[in-house]
């Protein structure tokens, strides 16, 4: 793997709800890991903005990837308007450009939103605007959440990204198992959407994928602290595709997507 350049789309900085005693949540582990797996850079969401509310999570963020210039900030979002939590679209996004965050992640289930054109359009119109990449996670953290399998709402998904073909769409979640059938019908629909690979375990999906719409509809992700880079890399390095293929999953079609708004 010396010559790819593998690139972390989904780890999580900070103390989150499931930590044990001896977990892995520190910046210095993640990098530790990072080192072991021959991993260059990673983006970074702090629990506090998956878990308790975004705008502590995005300032705790920025502190626990300060001085680490392979560790990325990423904020978590909040619908505009209402409640007054979350800046109006347009200072959020020159916060955002200010402080070298290379995504946004949209939580609609933990925190109780829709992703309807009435509910989130007022942010996400400005955000494809400015070509920001946006990770979509349906899973809930919480007593009694578990971990959770095939928690997208595709059909919402699949409207957001028809309704705004130049938005970067990145779906995410802990496990993709019986959903299959639905997933690709979305990626027919929507060539701006894209599928982290964290969640997606299925033999030879990789290949299917690739086969079908093109590698540069997938982004490495390991779900870390949940589970281990060894997974998807395994799943990958082994995937009978063009050695390109490979590389552009690795590194190469993050790098494509966050090159308008990385510093």
């Amino acid at each position: 793997m010396d010559h790819w350049n593998v690139f972390d789309a989904n780890c999580l900085v900070g103390r989150h709800q499931k930590l044990q005693e001896q977990g892995l949540h520190s910046n210095a582990q993640l990098l530790a890991d990072m080192d072991h797996y021959g991993i260059a850079e990673a983006l970074v969401l702090d629990p506090l903005g998956r878990e308790n509310h975004p705008a502590d999570g995005n300032d705790r963020v920025l502190q626990q990837t300060a001085g680490q210039p392979r560790l990325h900030p990423v904020w978590s979002a909040l619908p505009t308007g209402a409640t007054d939590e979350q800046p109006e679209p347009a200072q959020f996004i020159a916060a955002m450009r200010r402080h070298g965050v290379a995504a946004v992640t949209l939580f609609p289930r933990q925190y109780r939103f829709e992703l309807s054109d009435w509910c989130i359009d007022d942010l996400a119109g400005p955000l494809a605007t400015a070509r920001v990449p946006v990770f979509i996670n349906y899973t809930e953290v919480g007593p009694g959440s578990g971990w959770q399998q095939d928690a997208t709402d595709w059909n919402a998904v699949v409207a957001l990204c028809r309704r705004h073909p130049d938005l970067p769409v990145i779906v995410s979640e802990f496990r993709i198992r019986r959903s299959q059938r639905v997933v690709y019908r979305a990626l027919d629909a929507c060539p701006n959407l894209h599928l982290e690979l964290s969640a997606y375990w299925l033999h030879r999906g990789i290949e299917y994928i690739t086969a079908r719409w093109g590698s540069q509809r997938l982004v490495f992700g390991s779900g870390w602290p949940f589970c281990g880079p060894h997974m998807t890399l395994a799943t990958l390095t082994t995937a009978e595709i063009a050695d390109a293929d490979k590389r552009a999953i690795a590194g190469g079609n993050l790098d494509r997507l966050l090159a308008e708004v990385r510093p």
